[in-house]
């Protein structure tokens, strides 16, 4: 067998690495690509329906893989009233309040179906007022679990107490007047009470 000549050596390697490159260069545009057109991220904000503790969830998946999750939790002017220093422990019960999903074909918000909710967990005055409640970790519960099943008309009903600012009437009244509606809708119930 006849020894192969140093420039024909060379032109195998030359050509050896070009076609590595290359297949380099096609992998990158692949992954890029593939990178692009599957690559989607999900953002929920929840809200324990006991406590009023927040908790943030970020997604990112790339073809329904997922390379990163975080969860954070949020101390909310409800929480910190309801649980202050978080003394008392809690068997959250997550109600999503907001949400967002986003990829190659467009983005969702989910944010108009739970603005009261969500408002009420910022809210310092009904915070104050929920807390100085008794059994007030369960009127919240009540309230998560009417929006849950009934979030248009829970909206109403909360939006009209809120708009009515500070000259609204307190919420122990405001609960005492619309207790059994809000137990109503938390059933599923669409009846007028």
């Amino acid at each position: 067998m006849a020894a192969e000549s140093p420039g024909r050596s060379r032109s195998r390697k030359r050509i050896a690495l070009a076609l590595a490159l290359v297949l380099a260069g096609v992998v990158a545009i692949t992954l890029i690509e593939l990178w692009d057109f599957y690559a989607s991220s999900y953002f929920g904000v929840y809200v324990c329906s006991y406590c009023g503790l927040g908790r943030t969830l970020h997604i990112k998946r790339v073809a329904g893989v997922t390379y990163f999750r975080r969860i954070t939790l949020e101390d909310t002017a409800l929480s910190r009233a309801l649980n202050p220093g978080r003394k008392q422990g809690c068997r959250h019960v997550w109600y999503r309040i907001h949400y967002g999903v986003s990829c190659r074909w467009g983005t969702a918000d989910g944010w108009t179906r739970f603005l009261e909710i969500h408002g009420l967990t910022h809210d310092e005055g009904f915070a104050r007022q929920l807390a100085a409640m008794p059994h007030a970790r369960q009127v919240w519960h009540a309230i998560i679990v009417a929006g849950e099943k009934s979030p248009r008309e829970i909206h109403s009903l909360i939006d009209g107490w809120r708009d009515e600012g500070p000259d609204r009437p307190p919420f122990a009244q405001w609960w005492a007047a619309n207790e059994k509606r809000v137990r109503q809708l938390g059933s599923g119930s669409r009846r007028r009470g």
